[in-house]
């Protein structure tokens, strides 16, 4: 309210002669002008308030539609956030009784009509008004000083301070609000506005009607603290002014700061991980170039030695050669964890998935495993349920961790125990623990899948593991005590890369066992078939196939390394030539048009990887099939830029025979000098090799192994008589001299059983006295070799006998 706005009066009375004497009241007052709205009944003065709200309502009691006591309570009920001051006007001498009531129903005054006069209705008026104006008065200065933000009200032309609220005066730390008046705002500003600033402000306000920003300011004390100020224009009894708003986010830019100096740490801290990932990256790189590069040398030679191909050794030579042998393999099987277990931990190992078959792959798993539990006399058993065939997984990688959970089964379990390898599958939710008894603990977490599960259960009657021990079990580098490491050799490494290929597979493992009786390893993975969605790298052109004569074109600038490749083809009867360097290689394939190529990466003058591109580039040579083989462990890089296969040194003969076994099963017809050789799908001969000699058994065994023959031991006559009964083996290996029944008595019982007469027997003897290979011969052995024995000599004679 002020004196420049009319006062606007709603007046309800049904006497016009009264109306007028009120309004001819009203216009005598020289405090107050009023905009008088005239209605005779309830009815139609509650339509006029639909569309205005009165400051006062002049109400006459007796009313045509209703007292005016019951107007007031509907009034009120329909506009109950109205501040109108009501005045209540009565007939005759007045009722006590309706100025109470009209009192209890929030009339401001009660006024009699026969006594009314200009002054008394002026005077109630005034006093109604000045009522409703201290009342609003006393509301915004409330509202002004409880406010959490320093307020202001600033001249708009001088930019000077009329008036500012507590928390003004609490955040610029002033003695009281004088000495913020008169003062001009830009004094508190750290930085103040320059004028073209401030010339932006204004026209920013009148453009939108309020403006904003954060700075920093400055306290009366000299303390700095950020503000976020806004600025309105407003009108206060005719005045514009501007209303500044300054709210303290000191709070929130120290947060902001922190942020920002927290995620620079981070970023900084990031950038130094990837220094470091590619560090360590490289450095294992090249540990793996220059650990890999010596032991392809060190096995490679040795192996030459163990097959004469250097000439003849003694018997203690043989010794000393396979124990550099082992060791070397020990070694690079040290060298190969330490790089998955890397590579699994940058995200670096890609699965390459293919359809394999289970019994293959636990056949496969178990011949790693035979000679050491020989060795222990532990017997192997495997139970395959008949309805598993194949699963689609990565060969490689699932063998890698079915070979060392048999490894440490056979390791950690005493003479005369036994290791079962299991497998079968699991519907979803069925509980499939299998073991001795003890503590069962899940080892990785749990996948939901609504396929059944393949599970393999790796049950021996070992050492077993206490309960608190277990979930020590898959952590790197860690075994379980002090004795464990002293009694049994490992790094610890083998049970983390077996958790995190399995989680890689969306499966998991688990473990139950109990001290003193065994343990069970479980593996569940998801049994997939006939998986749509291989990788890329996996999706191979069509090959030609090798001719049994083909010319096998080496590309490899290492001495030791050319030669044993070298020496392998020449076992499978195939030809090769060797080129040495990057440089002309492609010319090279050219000239002599080869069935494969054999490829090292690391070559002189050009890269293996140029000579790769050059090689799939050119429409002439793009068919011939490309096998890496290099110490650079890159398998998914070699794949996808063309290569058939990527062998990492040092390789086996086993690898590279499975290899070109699978390069037979791919087709094409862009080079037609090759002709397709026919392979009959068969499976491999089982050998029963008859000896007593531990040393002669390991040696012999884990050659014919590598060669891919299938072997079943005895270790005197009788056993290898009740073994060819059994088995039915396809060739015998009878050693001569062996307790209990030697191998001359042997061969004449078998000889005796008419089923077996045909199965071909060769003969072996350390005595080579006249007469001995006639005796053997009689005896009923279709060949006859004097110790020591060349394995190659013996593998090659394997192979004449079976041809026969």
């Amino acid at each position: 309210m002020s004196h420049c706005s009319p006062i606007t009066i709603l007046l309800i009375d049904d006497c016009p002669r009264d109306r007028e004497a009120y309004c001819r009241f009203l216009k005598q007052d020289r405090l107050y002008t009023y905009r008088i709205w005239e209605f005779e009944t309830a009815a139609q003065s509650r339509k006029w308030c639909q569309q205005e709200m009165p400051d006062i309502i002049l109400l006459d009691f007796e009313l045509p539609d209703g007292d005016g006591l019951k107007f007031i309570q509907q009034f009120r009920e329909c506009h109950s956030n109205t501040q109108a001051a009501v005045i209540l006007l009565a007939a005759g001498q007045g009722d006590a009784i309706i100025a109470v009531r009209a009192m209890k129903s929030g009339v401001q005054d009660y006024l009699l009509k026969d006594k009314l006069t200009a002054e008394v209705l002026q005077g109630a008026i005034h006093h109604a008004v000045e009522q409703k104006l201290i009342h609003n008065i006393d509301l915004r200065e409330a509202i002004f000083n409880e406010s959490a933000d320093a307020i202001f009200l600033v001249d708009p032309q001088t930019l000077l301070t009329l008036d500012c609220n507590r928390r003004a005066v609490e955040l610029f730390e002033a003695a009281n609000k004088t000495e913020l008046l008169e003062i001009n705002g830009q004094k508190l500003q750290r930085h103040p506005f320059t004028a073209s600033e401030t010339d932006a402000i204004v026209a920013d306000m009148q453009l939108k009607g309020v403006w904003s920003r954060e700075i920093e300011y400055v306290t009366l004390k000299g303390q700095i603290f950020w503000g976020n100020i806004a600025a309105k224009p407003i009108t206060v009894a005719g005045r514009t002014m501007n209303l500044v708003r300054v709210t303290d986010i000191s709070e929130r830019k120290q947060a902001e700061a922190q942020l920002r100096q927290t995620n620079e740490q981070l970023a900084n801290t990031n950038v130094e991980l990837a220094r470091v990932t590619h560090l360590k990256d490289e450095f294992l790189a090249n540990m793996s170039h220059e650990l890999r590069t010596p032991l392809n040398a060190i096995l490679g030679m040795s192996e030459g030695l163990q097959e004469g191909v250097f000439g003849s050794i003694n018997e203690r030579q043989v010794k000393a050669i396979a124990t550099i042998e082992r060791s070397g393999r020990h070694l690079l099987e040290l060298i190969n964890d330490i790089l998955d277990l890397s590579k699994i931990e940058s995200g670096k190992l890609e699965l390459q998935w293919s359809d394999v078959s289970v019994r293959s792959l636990c056949d496969a798993s178990l011949v790693f495993v035979k000679q050491m539990a020989l060795k222990k006399n532990i017997r192997l058993n495997i139970h395959i349920a008949e309805n598993i065939d194949s699963i689609q997984v990565d060969d490689r990688r699932l063998r890698q961790v079915l070979i060392n959970l048999l490894n440490n089964a056979v390791k950690f379990t005493p003479e005369g125990g036994s290791v079962t390898l299991e497998v079968r599958l699991e519907e979803t939710g069925e509980d499939g623990s299998k073991g001795t008894g003890g503590v069962n603990f899940p080892l990785s977490p749990s996948f939901a899948s609504s396929s059944p599960n393949l599970c393999f259960y790796i049950n021996d009657t070992g050492i077993g593991i206490a309960p608190e021990e277990i979930g020590k079990l898959f952590q790197p580098f860690i075994q379980l005590d002090s004795s464990l490491n002293r009694q049994y050799s490992g790094t610890g490494l083998g049970l983390a890369l077996v958790q995190q290929i399995i989680t890689l597979h969306g499966g998991t493992v688990s473990v139950s066992s109990e001290v003193g009786q065994g343990s069970c390893f479980t593996i569940r993975i998801p049994y997939r078939t006939n998986l749509r969605t291989i990788q890329a790298t996996n999706l191979l052109p069509s090959y030609c196939l090798l001719a049994e004569n083909a010319q096998v074109l080496i590309i490899e600038d290492s001495v030791v390394a050319a030669d044993q490749i070298t020496r392998y083809f020449s076992e499978m009867g195939m030809e090769t030539i060797t080129y040495s360097k990057g440089e002309g290689a492609v010319e090279e394939v050219l000239r002599v048009q080869p069935g494969l190529i054999i490829l090292d990466l690391q070559l002189p003058n050009l890269s293996g990887w140029e000579v790769l591109n050059q090689l799939k580039t050119n429409p002439k040579t793009k068919n011939i099939p490309a096998i890496i083989i290099s110490v650079v462990d890159e398998r998914s890089k070699g794949l996808a830029q063309g290569a058939f296969e990527y062998l990492v040194k040092p390789i086996t003969r086993a690898q590279l025979q499975v290899t070109i076994e699978k390069l037979q099963h791919f087709t094409g017809s862009e080079s037609p000098n090759l002709t397709v050789l026919p392979k009959a799908a068969k499976k491999p001969p089982l050998i029963l090799l008859a000896e007593d000699n531990q040393t002669n058994i390991d040696t012999m065994s884990g050659y014919l192994e590598s060669r891919g023959y299938h072997l079943i031991l005895a270790n005197n006559g009788q056993q290898a008589i009740d073994l060819v009964k059994v088995q039915r083996p396809d060739l015998i290996v009878m050693d001569i001299q062996m307790p209990e029944m030697d191998g001359l008595e042997a061969m004449r019982r078998i000889r005796d059983d008419q089923q077996f007469v045909d199965i071909p027997i060769i003969a072996l003897t350390a005595l080579a006295m006249p007469g001995d290979r006639e005796t053997c011969l009689a005896a009923g052995a279709n060949e006859y070799l004097t110790k020591p024995v060349k394995l190659k000599q013996l593998a090659l004679t394997i192979q004449q006998v079976l041809a026969r």
